[in-house]
């Protein structure tokens, strides 16, 4: 419940930052960033990684440095771009370029190290346990709680540059703290639970087709007990017994998720030609 809601809220901040229905941690490149953080823990610093003390907190912390860093990178190279689709290929062409990056690290390292990264890259909300969930909800209700705060920037960023400079809001720093936001919130459920597919990304569609409306406060709120139900219902999914064996919660997120961006991808070509 509160991984799930998590993704769907930094979701909702980046398609509204960067004004793109697309824009998700997993296709932006934001959890390739935080899955890079982890590859660098466990090949240069595997004694942080394999301790007992703080070992969540860590991953939590390089997943971090690697997702906001890509959303800022992301964010400078908004500013050059006229049109707001290439920052998709932008994200994609990252995405790709990090996944090299890890490929060349997990190359040179031994085979403990790959097979948990592996391992930590099928994503699952069963990695977490009781000792994990009260961690969980201090770092993902306090980001949230920012979140809602914020949600007045989040409705002004929908508008032009010069409205948003009418409203008072200034743009820069209300986008650095969106940016972090969204980050650190994608990275706390990657850190702990790997990087989870296209509930970032599904989720807050799925929230403005039910509650038909375009206030955050209320696109937020919506979207973490939408989240919570949708992130259940995968769960459940993947415990079902297929072949002999549980199914990887990624696949069933992405066999759900996928259908549903194309059916986005559909909706959005007919309402520009309309």
């Amino acid at each position: 419940v509160l991984c799930s809601g998590a993704l769907a809220v930094s979701g909702l901040m980046m398609q509204s930052y960067f004004r793109n229905p697309l824009a998700g941690p997993s296709v932006m490149g934001v959890s390739s960033g935080a899955s890079f953080g982890i590859a660098l823990l466990l090949v240069c610093f595997p004694q942080f990684a394999n301790g007992e003390l703080g070992t969540r907190l860590t991953m939590v912390a390089f997943a971090s440095m690697g997702a906001i860093a890509v959303l800022f990178l992301l964010s400078l190279i908004q500013f050059r771009l006229r049109n707001i689709e290439t920052l998709l290929i932008v994200g994609l062409l990252i995405t790709y370029f990090l996944g090299a990056c890890e490929t060349l690290l997990l190359s040179n390292t031994d085979v403990q190290n790959v097979k948990a990264f592996v391992y930590w890259g099928f994503g699952s909300f069963s990695k977490t346990d009781f000792n994990d969930i009260g961690a969980i909800a201090v770092m993902v209700g306090a980001l949230i709680c920012m979140a809602v705060f914020f949600s007045k920037a989040l409705d002004a960023f929908q508008f032009s540059n010069q409205t948003v400079l009418n409203t008072g809001i200034n743009k820069i720093a209300s986008g650095r703290i969106l940016i972090v936001l969204s980050g650190l919130l994608c990275a706390v459920v990657t850190g702990y639970c790997g990087p989870i597919a296209f509930i970032g990304l599904c989720v807050p569609h799925i929230t403005r087709m039910y509650l038909h409306t375009s206030k955050h406060f209320y696109l937020l709120t919506g979207g973490l007990v939408m989240a919570a139900n949708i992130g259940l219902i995968c769960l459940t999914l993947s415990r079902l017994t297929f072949f002999g064996q549980n199914v990887p919660l990624n696949s069933v997120t992405s066999f759900l998720g996928a259908p549903f961006v194309i059916y986005i991808l559909l909706r959005n070509r007919k309402n520009s030609s309309a």
